[in-house]
């Protein structure tokens, strides 16, 4: 072979070399102009979805976001409509409260049918000797670990009550899988508060202080008594009292949670009262006015909000709250 046949062939491998070279470099800031497009793009859809935070608005008057008086780092929505209603389950609810631990409480904007609250029968004193009456009812919404005491009496409770059966089972599993997965199961305080008239309790620390007493751990449960207490504006609303009559009455209203009821709906809470196994707090609208009062667990067939807990790690995304612009959580 000639000494020009081989300098065209060595030519041939450096201008092949040159191109392989070429195209890696070319693909190379191919690949770095990707990774910076989406890189942006990741920037911009995070912008897009900015997280809201709802304690960026906390009002020391009027309707709105409360620090809570009675528990250090915990939010309170009070008033007669808030801006706290929030999509979830496809659905109206509204925020109760932002805890101290992240989570949102939550309740259904709408009442479910009539229930009762424990059904005759449901809890035998085989298993449960705080139930000592069950051919009527109980009044503690769902099992304790130990004795649970109200008053005077005291005693074993093994067994959810109806209700909670069937809020933590039928009710539940009719969520979408979405929702069930955005619920956290948390601990609801359902130690018994009991009424003025026997125990004085005139404050809502001191309520507080009697439904911390036991708890109960599930996915679903009902609104306390100090959630009605602390959601007013009105000064007066300070304890529950069981005593009908002008004096007691329409103390607890400038307050959304039962600003709503405007014809005679009762609707159950979730802590037991009196000093009788069978009672259990509500709300009612009678004669133009509005109660506290107790009323016995299944005798009453009352209507039933849920309240449940949305994980710590929701973040709302969109939305002021109003209700027809409501929170949207991711």
């Amino acid at each position: 072979m000639s000494k020009g046949m081989r300098k065209i062939r060595r030519r041939r491998r450096n201008y092949t070399n040159y191109i392989i070279i070429a195209c890696i470099c070319v693909f190379s800031v191919m690949g770095i102009g990707y990774g910076y497009l989406q890189e942006s793009l990741d920037i911009n859809m995070g912008l897009s979805k900015k997280v809201i935070d709802i304690t960026d608005n906390i009002v020391t008057s009027g309707d709105g976001l409360y620090e809570d008086k009675y528990e250090d780092g915990r939010y309170v929505y009070r008033g007669s409509e808030p801006n706290n209603y929030i999509m979830f389950n496809d659905e109206l609810w509204r925020i109760i409260a932002k805890e101290s631990d992240g989570t949102y409480k939550i309740v259904k904007n709408e009442w479910l049918p009539k229930r009762s609250f424990d059904a005759a029968n449901h809890r035998l004193t085989t298993n449960n000797t705080y139930c000592n009456t069950p051919s009527l009812e109980c009044n503690v919404y769902g099992k304790v670990s130990g004795t649970y005491t109200l008053g005077n009496i005291s005693g074993t409770v093994t067994e959810d009550s109806s209700l909670a059966e069937y809020l933590n089972g039928e009710y539940y599993n009719s969520l979408t899988s979405i929702a069930k997965g955005q619920i956290q199961t948390h601990a609801f305080n359902i130690g018994g508060v009991l009424d003025l008239g026997v125990d004085g309790n005139d404050s809502i620390a001191k309520n507080l202080q009697q439904e911390k007493a036991f708890t109960w751990t599930g996915n679903i449960g009902l609104p306390n008594v100090t959630d009605i207490l602390r959601a007013s504006l009105n000064p007066s609303c300070t304890s529950a009292t069981d005593v009908y009559g002008p004096s007691n009455a329409n103390k607890c209203t400038t307050n959304y949670l039962t600003d709503n009821l405007t014809t005679s709906y009762d609707f159950y809470l979730l802590i037991n009262g009196y000093t009788d196994v069978r009672y259990v707090w509500r709300v009612s609208y009678y004669n133009n006015m509005l109660y506290l009062y107790t009323a016995t667990a299944s005798y009453s067939m009352d209507y039933v909000l849920p309240v449940l807990f949305l994980k710590s790690n929701i973040h709302i995304i969109s939305g002021d709250g109003s209700e027809t612009n409501p929170y949207i959580i991711d």
